[in-house]
């Protein structure tokens, strides 16, 4: 088999902040009031809008990176509105997890409020699916899984969509553009991620390959503990040839979002000079 065309690049997670910047109609952030007893808030679907019914609301005083629940968090479920009232958080701030089977887990630091705004969850794709089984497959050797996440997943897929829609291949965007996609972070805080500032592994592959293309890139990045000290990331130094395999395996990343886009026959004629790929975008706080 030939292999033909395929770019993949990477970008470090920067220093983790946290930011109140309230942006876009999807921002899950409420306005600070410390001295509120009850917090509401409502859960709906991201794709058609419709309440999600008996979700698992978990706030607790700090962030909680493990596939358990936070030691003194407080938990209540959403009603058949998607509706759900906490009554006992008195901070400034408070980390939250929402925990509902058939759609991805969402991980934030919100403002004590009355009313939090209504937040949206989505389903993993089949293949956004695979593609993080595989992560955590990959990963298993040297780190503990990564715990998929809603606003990561939204951001993953909107740049890879970006990507395929112009033809286009870079973590950041074009001057010209939007200042909202500009980076890897400034996407994820766009949507409303609060918890840091995403590093990010991207590919481009052309459409004649014939192999699944995101497991061919990750195949590739995961290649890259050749260049390690005994392939190993312990003392390996981040470069262009190990940086996605030391995102991939990066011991302080906790949660992790995927996204796949395939260009179509109509954006091929839009950008007619150039060869026509498939996007993959993994990011990683």
């Amino acid at each position: 088999m030939k292999f033909h065309t395929l770019a993949i690049s990477f970008l470090f997670a920067g220093t983790l902040v946290i930011s109140n910047r309230n942006i876009g109609a999807s921002q899950n952030i409420a306005t600070a009031n410390p001295d509120v007893a009850v917090m509401t808030g409502t859960v709906h679907d991201l794709e058609d809008g419709y309440a999600i019914p008996n979700a698992t609301i978990v706030l607790s005083t700090a962030i909680n990176r493990s596939n358990h629940l936070p030691l003194g968090a407080w938990t209540t479920r959403t009603n058949r509105f998607g509706q759900f009232t906490i009554r006992r958080p008195t901070y400034r701030s408070i980390y939250i997890e929402i925990h509902e089977p058939l759609h991805i887990t969402y991980h934030n630091i919100v403002s004590v409020s009355p009313k939090l705004s209504d937040i949206r969850l989505s389903s993993p794709t089949a293949e956004e699916q695979a593609m993080f089984n595989q992560l955590n497959v990959d990963r298993e050797p040297y780190a503990p899984p990564l715990v998929l996440d809603e606003t990561l997943v939204e951001s993953a897929r909107s740049w890879a969509n970006y990507m395929a829609l112009n033809a286009y291949f870079a973590h950041v965007a074009p001057a010209n553009e939007n200042s909202a996609l500009q980076n890897p972070g400034s996407r994820y805080h766009y949507l409303g991620g609060n918890l840091g500032s995403p590093g990010e592994n991207i590919a481009s592959i052309s459409q004649r390959e014939t192999t699944a293309h995101w497991k061919r890139a990750e195949l590739l990045y995961m290649n890259e503990r050749k260049d390690c000290p005994n392939r190993n990331p312990i003392g390996c130094l981040y470069s262009e040839a190990t940086g996605h395999f030391l995102n991939i395996v990066n011991t302080q990343s906790h949660f992790v979002g995927v996204g796949a886009a395939y260009s179509s026959h109509a954006q091929q004629a839009f950008n007619s000079t150039k060869e026509i790929s498939d996007y993959f975008d993994q990011e990683f706080l």
